[in-house]
This record gives C-alpha cells, structure tokens and sequence, in this order.
C-alpha cells in the first residue's frame, strides 16, 4: 500500500489518498493530526507528504516522522516535500550576495526585479509570503512551520530513516529552488 497523505485535490493512482477535506476520488477522509493513524504498524511500502508537515506546529514533526515510520515496512519510502525556509529568506532578505531564484522563470535574483522575465518584486515576495504562510484562503491553509535541509535530514536521521536524498527537479522539470520547496527522500531502517 501507498499512502498519499494531505493529498488535498492532489490524488493520485496507485495510492490510498487521504486528506481532512473531502476531494472528488478521495480514498480516506481524517484527521491526519490525531495519531495513530488508522493502518498497522509496517503495512505501507511508501508515504508520500507534499505540502503537508509545514501545516503542522513545529513541536508536532516528530510525532509526525514516528508515525510515518510505525506504518512504513521495513525499507519502506517517506516522500516529503516542504517550503524551503532558507531559500524563503533569501526571497525576503534580496542582497546580492545570497540570491534567490525567481519563482516564475527561475533566474538568479541578484538585484530586486528579476532581470530575466520581469517579475516585479513586490509580486515575488508576495509569492514568497503564500509560500511560506500557506494560501489561507480556506480553513486549514496555513503554515505553522518551516524547515531547512539540515532540519529535515537531523530529524529524519534521528528517527529512524537513512538514505537521505533531496530532489533537485518537480515533476515538471522546474527545480526545487525555483518553487522554493525542498523535496527529499528517505527509507525506514530494517531495525531502529
């Protein structure tokens, strides 16, 4: 079995689609937040999360990253996607030594504007600020916490995951960077 947690509209074939609000297709409807959640321990080959810790206190992760393993086989895959927060404050802090990338055409920000497609900064940042905050345009979209690359990989590590590995690409070919997200995978050690 393969979960896909916090789908929201994101569902997807070939997995158990579980989310709070209900989707067309959806496999699961439940509060993802009240553990444990409802598969037995080492009955899932993969747990994919995009876009779903972040909208978790930052104190609840671990319990999160327990769960994912209790419900994970061994050698089972967690997939998790996050805003990266480094990369973020780079988008709000704008100097030229620590460039950001822009989030539509993926051009190095040295100066305030992005000098390749024109995107005004005002509109950068204000994609920086969804981006890290969440939509907020419906109950549940918003974030309540961000994460780095060294977070996520001593976090994971500390729980019991190895084979860490961040995804430089999306689906669509567009770097992480540039949709200012960290994408990582991790596999459940055979014993803890």
């Amino acid at each position: 079995m393969k979960l896909n947690v916090g789908c929201g509209k994101d569902v997807r074939p070939g997995y158990v689609n579980v989310d709070l609000h209900s989707a067309p297709d959806l496999d699961v409807q439940c509060d993802l937040s009240l553990l444990p959640w409802p598969w037995a321990d080492g009955q899932a080959e993969e747990v994919m999360m995009l876009d779903f810790l972040e909208h978790f206190p930052y104190a609840k992760t671990d319990e999160m990253l327990v769960e994912c393993w209790r419900v994970l086989e061994p050698g089972g895959k967690l997939i998790i996607q996050v805003p990266d927060g480094e990369h973020l404050g780079k988008i709000f802090v704008n100097r030229n030594s620590v460039p950001g990338m822009c989030n539509k055409c993926g051009s190095v920000l040295w100066n305030k504007d992005c000098n390749n497609c024109g995107q005004k900064y005002q509109d950068i940042l204000a994609a920086a600020v969804a981006r890290l905050f969440g939509g907020q345009d419906y109950p549940g979209n918003w974030h309540q916490t961000v994460f780095t690359r060294d977070i996520l990989t001593s976090k994971l590590e500390f729980h019991g995951f190895t084979g860490v590995e961040f995804l430089e690409f999306n689906e669509n070919g567009e770097t992480y960077y540039q949709n200012w997200n960290i994408k990582v995978t991790a596999v459940k050690k055979d014993l803890w």
